[in-house]
């Protein structure tokens, strides 16, 4: 579907929110697994151990550390803290109200979810960073939800922290499989598969191999291993687990530890964004250190 239709479902699924806020407290269809008054928190945990050896195994320890103390100040400089204060991140959605029922798009209806948004760069120490004036999240009946629409049920606005029950991800699988044919090079070197309640990416080690060999490292690219990140939602539809492995290893993990009985999780996209073009960024980094152009 084209950017511009895109843009335009999005203009409609907001116009849809606004027009039914009024009437917030109906209740909500059986797709819709929170309700008002929940709050849900996810926290992070990153295994540095790991994380050293892995990179120390990849690129050598006096370049690790090199990139290290560089990574350490942009996160301060840009935020007042250092990337240790970050493993006690986090998020927290406490949910105002949601709309009645009403039609998203053509075919599909849904309701729209407002929440006050908090982030914690350490841990309990939460600011506020958007309040329900306006809509935060829709969740759109699955029921409608086919191969040329099925983005829009997975993302309608925002990351996917509640989805609708219901969903089929073994399907979705195929159908993000089947759209990643037309996105050479990556189709045949990323694999997508239904794990439960959610998804399973993997990025192959010789890919990434290949990336890095013409990026003008200034060290030789090792072996690589794969990336594997998954992420899943509980049956009510909260997202529930996300983590990121590379070669076995478990790198970092976010939980929710909130509402429901199912340990949460957080956003795919921050992980395999950053599994697929974090050894690149790496290999950036210790060139413009070592002025190597």
């Amino acid at each position: 579907m084209r950017k511009g239709k895109l843009i335009g479902l999005s203009l409609i699924c907001t116009l849809f929110v606004f027009s039914t806020i009024n009437i917030a407290r109906a209740q909500t269809p059986s797709y819709v697994g929170i309700s008002t008054g929940d709050s849900y928190v996810w926290l992070t945990t990153v295994n540095m151990a790991s994380v050293n050896t892995t990179m120390n195994g990849l690129i050598g320890a006096e370049n690790w550390s090199m990139v290290y103390e560089m990574l350490n100040e942009m996160a301060f400089n840009a935020s007042g803290y250092e990337i240790s204060d970050y493993l006690g991140a986090g998020i927290k959605a406490d949910i105002t109200s949601i709309t009645a029922e009403g039609t998203l798009f053509p075919g599909t209806n849904g309701v729209g979810v407002f929440t006050n948004i908090s982030v914690a760069y350490e841990i309990d120490n939460w600011v506020l960073v958007a309040n329900d004036s306006n809509p935060t999240f829709m969740i759109a009946d699955p029921a409608g939800m086919n191969e040329t629409t099925f983005m829009y049920y997975l993302f309608p606005m925002g990351p996917p922290l509640f989805l609708a029950k219901g969903i089929n991800f073994n399907q979705v699988a195929t159908w993000i499989s089947a759209g990643l044919t037309g996105m050479p090079p990556i189709y045949n070197n990323i694999t997508v598969t239904g794990v439960g309640n959610g998804f399973s990416f993997t990025i192959l080690g010789d890919f990434l191999e290949d990336m890095a060999s013409g990026s003008g490292a200034p060290f030789p690219i090792p072996t690589l291993g794969n990336i594997v990140a998954t992420v899943r939602w509980n049956a009510n539809g909260v997202l529930s687990l996300a983590t990121l492995t590379y070669d076995g290893l478990t790198l970092a993990t976010l939980q929710l530890i909130g509402n429901l009985e199912e340990i949460p999780g957080f956003i795919i996209p921050i992980f395999l964004g950053a599994g697929a073009i974090g050894l690149i960024g790496t290999i950036s980094v210790v060139r413009r250190k070592k002025r190597i152009l």
